[in-house]
């Protein structure tokens, strides 16, 4: 696999230090640089490396960790991300790891990086070298906390306004930034995944950034969950969370009339609902989305295998007509179906192609991709963090979603 990489790293012209370990293991005594138009192919390679089973590379990389530091900062956080999403090390650390305390104001310098790296027999060194490499930051933390802590925060004050009683029942709005002719602009309407049991808006920021510097007005709603409501009720809380958007978007710069909704895993569910079933939104409210962008998007799950989506969806008592692919229509608007190749919870065949079909088969325009990323890093949970301007490399959802929403609103 090294010998392999030798030709992708080294094709561009433009270049960036890369630490001389990393050469010594992927370049075979090439130069030490690797451009940055294959960034995502050099981290990719790297975690390879790192899940290789050779105890010489781990004393290696221990004498090799500050140098690292100091020379690649930026590669430091970025494969400290892509290690929490991927392996999910969280908490007080690993075999005895520890890190500190979670800041919500990190930055890719050496300061924040304490990396140590453990000897330990084939069978046991993957683990504390994830859990080194993550502790740092990682300590009580998710990998959210991490993902809005690296990537840029959003510019303008956001606005949080209530559309029920309860605590969940908030839109979290972030106006465009970059809105210099002062007309009013398309609206993004971020729905959450977490398989309708966990989540909240405030974890999303870097998503609102990304969408904000595109130049439109973002909200990000909360709904309640399970075992406080099961379906339909988060999807209900959905509808009357775009509601008070639609009521609210033009004193903060909003295009009611364009509305594009966006959502991870279970808030793909609710977004692609709120479009095209007719139970939840009446005809005009409808006509105001102009597009849909599902990520990993849970639309055709019967039977129900996941314990979190059964107990949300009371199954076995779950109905038919639950699954957003019964509703599609010659009114459902267009859609952006962009799935992660490896993704064990969302099957991307039968849930997006199967959903990409029925919207072809009524006349409905879809764009369907699957994205294996570089080295396979992207997953159910790495496709979201790759809306992240930091983690970008990991997938184009970003150049994606853009094209797409122009497309939809012009």
């Amino acid at each position: 696999m090294h010998k392999g990489s030798t030709a992708i790293l080294n094709r561009e012209t433009r270049f960036i230090r890369c630490p001389d370990f990393v050469r010594d293991r992927c370049w075979d005594n090439n130069p030490a640089e690797v451009s940055d138009t294959t960034y995502g192919y050099f981290c990719g390679a790297i975690l390879r490396i790192l899940l290789s089973d050779d105890d010489t590379l781990v004393v290696r990389l221990e004498d090799s960790a500050q140098f690292v530091a100091r020379q690649c900062p930026d590669f430091v956080v970025l494969l400290q991300t892509v290690l929490a999403i991927q392996f999910n090390k969280v908490g007080s650390g690993v075999n005895g790891v520890q890190g500190v305390g979670c800041s919500n104001h990190l930055a890719p310098t050496i300061s924040n990086f304490s990396l140590s790296f453990y000897h330990l027999n084939s069978m046991m060194w993957l683990k504390s070298v994830l859990a080194a490499l993550s502790a740092s930051v990682l300590s009580g933390c998710s990998s959210l906390d991490v993902l809005n802590a690296i990537s840029k925060s959003p510019q303008a004050a956001s606005v949080s306004l209530s559309y029920g009683p309860s605590a969940r029942q908030r839109v979290e709005f972030y106006p465009a930034t970059q809105n210099v002719t002062g007309t009013a602009v398309p609206v993004i309407v971020f729905f959450y995944g977490g398989a309708w049991e966990t989540g909240s808006r405030l974890d999303y920021r870097f998503i609102a950034r990304t969408f904000n510097d595109l130049g439109y007005l973002v909200a990000i709603p909360d709904y309640r969950l399970t075992p406080e409501v099961t379906y339909p009720g988060f999807v209900q809380d959905s509808a009357e969370a775009l509601r008070l958007v639609i009521e609210q978007a033009a004193r903060l710069g909003g295009d009611a009339q364009r509305i594009v909704l966006a959502g991870h895993s279970a808030g793909a569910y609710n977004a692609i609902s709120l479009a095209t079933d007719s139970r939840w939104l009446s005809d005009s409210e409808r006509r105001r989305i102009r597009g849909v962008i599902g990520l990993s998007s849970p639309v055709n799950f019967l039977p129900i295998q996941m314990p979190a989506a059964q107990r949300a969806f009371n199954w076995p008592n779950t109905p038919r007509d639950s699954q957003p692919i019964e509703h599609v229509s010659p009114a459902s608007p267009p859609m952006l179906l962009l799935s992660a190749k490896r993704d064990p919870l969302v099957d991307p065949e039968i849930n997006s192609a199967t959903l990409a079909a029925r919207l072809r088969a009524a006349g409905v325009y879809v764009k369907m991709e699957v994205f294996e990323g570089p080295f396979g890093l992207v997953s159910h949970s790495s496709l979201v963090a790759s809306l992240s301007d930091r983690l970008s490399f990991l997938a184009p959802t970003i150049e994606r979603s853009k094209v797409f929403i122009e497309m939809v609103t012009r």
